[in-house]
C-alpha cells in the first residue's frame, strides 16, 4: 500500500490558487437503505473522506467542484448524487456543483469528467482521489486532454512505520489493505497492456 501512497503529495495550495478551473472529486462507494441525517443513502468511509477533501479545497480555492460516481452495484446508491446532497448541506452554492452519476468505474469518471470540462470550457483540474488510487486514476485521466493536478488525500497508512509487536499479529484491516492494493496494482497493470 506504501508504495501506492507514496507516489503523489498534495500540492502547497498556493501553487494552485488562482490557476485550477474545478476540483473533482472521484467517488468511492455508497450504500443505498441505510440511515443518514438526510435520508436513507450515506456515502463509505473511503467516498466521504475524498469529499471532505474536496469541499475544503472548493471553499479555498473558490471554484466549482464536480463529484463523479454513479450506481456500481444493484444495492449501492449513487454516489454524485448522495454527495450532492452532503455538499449542499455544508454551505457549496447550488451552482458550484456538478455532478456525474453515470460512472461505475475509474475509466468512465476520467471520460465523463474530461466531456463535462470540455462543455464548461476548463483546463486544469485539481484531481482527488484517496492516495492509494491516485496513480492508477492519473493514467486514467492522463489523455483526456486536461491538465491534471494530482491532490491525494484518505490515507491508509502512517508516514512513518513504527515497529511494535502489534504488527506481528493477525488483522482484519492489514487483508482488507492487501485486497486494496491488489486491485490497484491489477488495475494499473491492465492499464498498461490495454
Amino acid at each position: 500500500m506504501q508504495g501506492l501512497e507514496k507516489q503523489y503529495v498534495p500540492p502547497a495550495l498556493e501553487k494552485i490558487i488562482g490557476k485550477t478551473d474545478a476540483v473533482v472529486v472521484l467517488g468511492g462507494g455508497a450504500v443505498r437503505d441505510v440511515p443518514d441525517i438526510s435520508g436513507r443513502e450515506a456515502l463509505s468511509a473511503v467516498s466521504m473522506n475524498r469529499l471532505i477533501t474536496g469541499v475544503r479545497l472548493q471553499k479555498r480555492l473558490d471554484i466549482p467542484i464536480i463529484i463523479s460516481g454513479g450506481q456500481v452495484f444493484a444495492d449501492s446508491g449513487t454516489e454524485a448524487t448522495v454527495a450532492e446532497k452532503v455538499l449542499l448541506e455544508l454551505s457549496v452554492p447550488p451552482q458550484q456543483i456538478f455532478t456525474d452519476t453515470e460512472a461505475r468505474n475509474t475509466t468512465e469518471n476520467a471520460v465523463n469528467v474530461a466531456a463535462l470540462c470540455r462543455e464548461q470550457q476548463w483546463q486544469k483540474i485539481v484531481l482527488v482521489t484517496s492516495a492509494f488510487h491516485m496513480p492508477r486514476s492519473v493514467l486514467n485521466f492522463a489523455d483526456k486532454g486536461l491538465d491534471i493536478v494530482p491532490f491525494p488525500c484518505d490515507y491508509q497508512l502512517s508516514g512513518k512505520m513504527q515497529l511494535s509487536i502489534f504488527r506481528f499479529m493477525p488483522q482484519g484491516f492489514a487483508l482488507e489493505l492487501s485486497a486494496m492494493a491488489l486491485k490497484e496494482y491489477l488495475g494499473l497493470l491492465a492499464l498498461k497492456i490495454l
